[in-house]
């Protein structure tokens, strides 16, 4: 891949002549305070794009849009206030990192919905966020950290529309223990889970139990198993196309690199094959004599 190490070179702008071909940047611990909407116009093939620990106050509407086939974005430690929307939109986006930003609970109000980028990861720590964010529908999302928030409104049903959810890092959030033990309880209960936090053993024992039984029902958790059923057999779709054309194209480089290796194989020729050969050479080249009557 096509990389490029622009890290601490205190830039205040993305560089504009690097190769068109880019896939990886790191513009990390730079002093870029904006991203405007031509910033990456040159790299149509971006993958993977780091941009933490800068000071990005603002990006332009646009800005990212064109980079369809990024996987990898981290906006961590800027001083962002409101999360692009058209960055939920990147139909290849896996990771997200927006770490670190003053976002609170209104810097995602304005994503649209559905997402429709495939997120398996995503970086909330230190965003002064109280509860997890209205994204929607996130079948793909294994792995969530929300540490470091003062949590106050976290609640269980919030974790619903995360079905295909593994990991939840809640380090030094301000979650207490009984809601805690009432989120595992809605994860076994409603969503017919195993629980996903360590509330530690006292939390378990002091809770009232009777009282955690009580949920909201939501549909969400439904919705999103279903989503993820039809993104399987979307993708297994997919995959069943293209066998075909991977099976030809194997089979056709199979052949050459077989040709090639019986043509590079193929024994030399003994001395008398090769004087045989110039008196054929000989015989064919030779002028006839002409008839004399």
């Amino acid at each position: 891949m096509i990389t490029y190490n622009c890290a601490g070179l205190r830039l205040t702008d993305i560089p504009r002549n690097l190769k068109t071909s880019t896939e990886i940047m790191d513009a990390s611990e730079n002093r870029i305070k904006k991203l405007t909407k031509n910033a990456f116009n040159n790299y149509p093939n971006m993958k993977y794009l780091y941009l933490f620990d800068n000071m990005i106050l603002k990006i332009e509407t646009g800005t990212f849009s064109k980079l369809t086939l990024l996987e990898t974005l981290d906006l961590s430690n800027n001083g962002l206030r409101f999360v692009p929307s058209e960055i939920f939109q990147l139909k290849n986006l896996r990771k997200l990192y927006v770490a670190e930003n003053e976002l609170r609970d209104e810097g995602f109000s304005n994503v649209k919905k559905p997402v429709k980028a495939p997120l398996a990861y995503l970086n909330l720590a230190a965003t002064e966020i109280q509860k997890i964010p209205e994204l929607g529908i996130l079948p793909d999302l294994i792995q969530l950290n929300i540490s470091m928030n003062y949590l106050t409104q976290l609640a269980p049903e919030q974790f619903a529309p995360l079905c295909n959810l593994k990991i939840v890092d809640l380090n030094r959030t301000s979650l207490e223990a009984c809601q805690c033990v009432r989120i595992n309880m809605f994860m076994e209960i409603e969503l017919k889970r195993l629980p996903i936090l360590d509330c530690g053993y006292e939390a378990s024992n002091n809770c009232d139990i009777e009282d955690l039984k009580t949920f909201n029902v939501t549909k969400d958790y439904l919705r999103c198993i279903t989503k993820k059923e039809e993104l399987v057999k979307a993708r297994s779709a997919e995959i069943s196309i293209s066998w075909p054309f991977i099976w030809f194209f194997g089979f056709i480089g199979f052949f050459f690199l077989t040709m090639t290796f019986v043509y590079c194989n193929k024994p030399p020729k003994t001395k008398k094959e090769v004087i045989d050969l110039s008196n054929d050479i000989d015989h064919f080249t030779r002028p006839r004599s002409t008839l004399i009557m």
